[in-house]
């Protein structure tokens, strides 16, 4: 059996992390569409996404175990394509950040690109979209926002260290270049 692990270090406290896998509407803003999920062993709630050639749209799970702040567990089931996995979610504080751990685990050696696919989205997800809601919603920053990452500029450079990126519709470079680099008309 193979295993997809990923981490990602998160700018909040561990409680912040922990809401966003285990209240269905904060689940659903980052994740897929959650139907039905509370934090309870044997509770039973779906993922639904948009049926295509390799999913059918649904991901049947049972929560298998917790520890609160800690660790979730969940089997995920899907029947296009036939998938019976575990997902477990490990959550560790250290320095102010918080450090949150996927492993999904169970596939066969002829699910290899079924595997791919779901690290690649997972990736996505952690990366980008629950990173985007974690810090979104712990800046208070009015500096305009990157539309594509969701924090500030301040933040950026504070919470990654990375240059900030170019938006598609280039408001984001039309403000710093107005900003910085633009002489007073007269």
């Amino acid at each position: 059996m193979s295993t997809i692990k990923l981490e990602k270090s998160y700018p909040v406290p561990k409680k912040a992390v922990w809401e966003y896998l285990v209240k269905d509407e904060l689940l659903s803003s980052w994740c897929m569409p959650a139907k039905g999920f509370t934090l309870q062993k044997g509770q039973d709630f779906v993922f639904e996404i948009t049926p295509n050639i390799f999913f059918g749209g649904t991901f049947y799970n049972k929560v298998t175990d917790f520890k609160e702040n800690v660790f979730l567990s969940y089997q995920c089931i899907a029947k296009k394509p036939k998938l019976d996995t575990i997902v477990r979610w490990t959550l560790a504080e250290s320095g102010g950040e918080t450090k949150l751990t996927l492993e999904h685990s169970g596939f066969s050696g002829s699910q290899w690109l079924i595997k791919i696919m779901l690290a690649s989205g997972w990736k996505k997800m952690m990366h980008s979209h629950l990173y985007n809601k974690l810090v979104q919603n712990n800046c208070p920053c009015p500096i305009p926002r990157c539309k594509r990452h969701g924090d500030c500029i301040a933040c950026q450079a504070a919470h990654r260290g990375k240059t900030y990126c170019n938006t598609k519709d280039g408001s984001l470079k039309k403000w710093l270049v107005d900003k910085f680099f633009k002489k007073e008309q007269k």
